[in-house]
């Protein structure tokens, strides 16, 4: 390989290069064809396989990406529903209770006239009452006034002893508790 080659133009270069090529292909073809024919025949089928293992991983996952989005649907749709169920019976409760309190009120307002009413008509016949057990209080005062200087102008008539004086006193007493 020392003797120096003439230079050849590259067309023969490539010639050359290519039957050798051809050749050293040729050699490996008988030596390790059928072992590369098995290794490729492998790979595809593992390729395949493979391939349909993906495919049926990603129909899989597909199909359990549906079910969990209906699922999730579904969850979401029964939520929503329970929170207007519970809007609703708010709403029908606040309405009750403000029913319930207008009714209270209109009770409230009643009963407080009423008791207004009453108490002016107590104080009206408690005021009656004062009046009319003040003017017999006068009368019966007066009476017994005129009682007491009728008995003290006959005592001074009559010039009777302490005794009489005491029990008509005394008599006078158990007039006034009695009345």
């Amino acid at each position: 390989m020392n003797k120096k080659e003439p230079i050849k133009p590259k067309s023969v270069k490539k010639t050359k290069s290519t039957e050798a090529l051809d050749k050293l292909t040729n050699i490996r073809e008988l030596l390790f064809g059928e072992q590369v024919d098995e290794l490729k025949s492998v790979i595809e089928s593992h390729n395949q396989s493979l391939s349909q293992r993906i495919h049926e991983l990603e129909c899989s996952v597909k199909k359990s990406n549906k079910q969990f989005e209906k699922n999730i649907q579904k969850n979401f749709d029964e939520l929503k529903d329970i929170i207007e169920n519970n809007r609703l019976e708010h709403i029908s409760q606040e309405s009750i209770l403000d029913e319930t309190i207008v009714s209270v009120n209109k009770t409230l307002q009643k009963f407080q006239q009423q008791t207004e009413s009453d108490i002016a008509e107590v104080q009206s016949d408690l005021n009656d009452s004062s009046k009319s057990l003040y003017s017999t209080l006068e009368k019966e005062i007066k009476i017994l006034s005129q009682k007491i200087d009728q008995s003290a102008q006959e005592l001074r008539e009559n010039k009777a002893d302490r005794k009489t004086l005491a029990s008509l006193l005394e008599s006078m007493a158990v007039n006034l508790n009695q009345n």
